[in-house]
């Protein structure tokens, strides 16, 4: 499978050239591609934001730092989590931070030094008042809070701020902030009300967060870090009255609307989103300062849009849209909007449509064929 895939890389490589050169005519903003090539058939969990190199497994079952430049693989020695999904690198560093299910807790490691940085221990259980399929107003209903183990339940979640400093480890819709300066941890309100808390992007200052959750009493909302409270629910998933005798006073999460994907601008001023509606997808932007909706963007061509990166400066963001007929992708595009206004600035044709695609919350898109990196996509203005 190798030889074959390099000559169809290299030609697909050609091609979004071609289709790069011509667009650049026409606009500003150009996309600019790189080879990922010493990754090989190595599998990546993880690629740090430099694209220097990669955290991968190996034939052992541990964790190896993988150097794209050089090839070198070191071992660190480090048993592949049973989450593998939840490996995050800090952004700028060489720390990797995982969740170790069998301790609890959450480690953070060297990979330059191959070293075991910290382990922070996770609170056990958490108080919470129990949520039911509808909410109704206090004096309808008496709650009384109860003890929720955490122990052996199946981490869903994590996301580390670009600073740094701050992660959030998800189990369901229980939220866990964890201050990586100080060691210190917290469990934050049941923001999503018994949803499950697909996303999380950090406000720059990380002062704040936006979750997306699905299934719950709340969909898409704002916490303070600080004082954990609810600032505000996102416009477009509110809860919603049914019209029956019996529902005077209960609410009901609203089904038209489902966010997949979120990201909050490094300015701090949009908060922009993957949104799925009567099977389609479109990408959505909200005033970060109030939650007030801001545009809409959907392809012309109906189909699924299954990744959205903010780029660094705040002016732009791109999205993988893809058209499906018959279950199969027949067309694939890496797109390129304005972030205010969602107008369109260019599109890139991908003929590699069979890869999956992967965010970076650093401003790249990577595609994946199921082992090797094909190829990382980005944007800059112009020179």
């Amino acid at each position: 499978m190798g030889n074959r895939f390099k000559t169809l890389l290299i030609a697909s490589f050609a091609e979004l050239c071609l289709l790069a050169a011509a667009q650049h005519v026409e606009s500003e903003i150009e996309i600019h591609r790189r080879d990922l090539p010493h990754l090989g058939t190595e599998i990546p969990f993880v690629i740090s934001s430099d694209e220097s190199f990669a955290i991968v497994g190996t034939a052992t079952g541990t964790l190896a730092r993988l150097d794209i430049a050089t090839g070198r693989v070191v071992d660190l020695r480090i048993e592949i989590p049973k989450r593998y999904t939840l490996l995050r690198l800090i952004l700028g560093t060489d720390l990797l931070a995982y969740y170790d299910e069998t301790a609890h807790s959450l480690v953070t490691v060297d990979t330059k030094l191959s070293k075991q940085k910290s382990s922070i221990s996770l609170p056990d259980s958490t108080d919470e008042l129990p949520v039911v399929a509808v909410m109704k107003k206090p004096r309808d209903v008496t709650s009384h809070r109860k003890s929720v183990s955490l122990i052996g339940k199946q981490a869903t979640g994590l996301w580390i701020s670009s600073i740094g400093n701050t992660a959030i480890i998800a189990f369901q819709h229980v939220l866990i902030r964890v201050d990586l300066a100080r060691k210190t941890k917290a469990v934050l309100p049941n923001v999503s009300l018994g949803g499950k808390v697909s996303d999380v992007s950090f406000s720059e200052d990380e002062c704040a967060i936006v979750i997306a959750a699905r299934g719950g009493l709340r969909e898409v909302a704002v916490l303070d870090l600080n004082s954990h409270d609810r600032i505000f629910d996102v416009s477009g998933f509110q809860l919603e009255r049914r019209i029956v005798p019996t529902s005077r006073y209960a609410f009901y999460p609203s089904a038209l609307a489902e966010c997949t994907e979120i990201r909050w601008s490094c300015d701090n001023s949009t908060i922009a989103g993957i949104v799925n509606k009567d099977r389609t997808s479109t990408v959505r932007t909200w005033d970060a300062n109030t939650g007030a909706k801001f545009e809409t963007w959907s392809n012309p061509k109906p189909g699924l849009i299954d990744t959205l990166e903010i780029l660094p400066g705040a002016m732009h963001c791109l999205v993988v849209a893809s058209t499906i007929e018959d279950r199969t992708i027949v067309d694939r595009n890496v797109i390129l909007l304005e972030l205010k206004t969602l107008k369109e600035i260019s599109r890139l044709g991908l003929p590699l449509g069979n890869l999956r695609s992967q965010g970076s919350h650093s401003g790249r898109i990577y595609f994946f064929n199921g082992s090797d990196v094909a190829f990382s996509i980005g944007a800059s203005t112009a020179q």
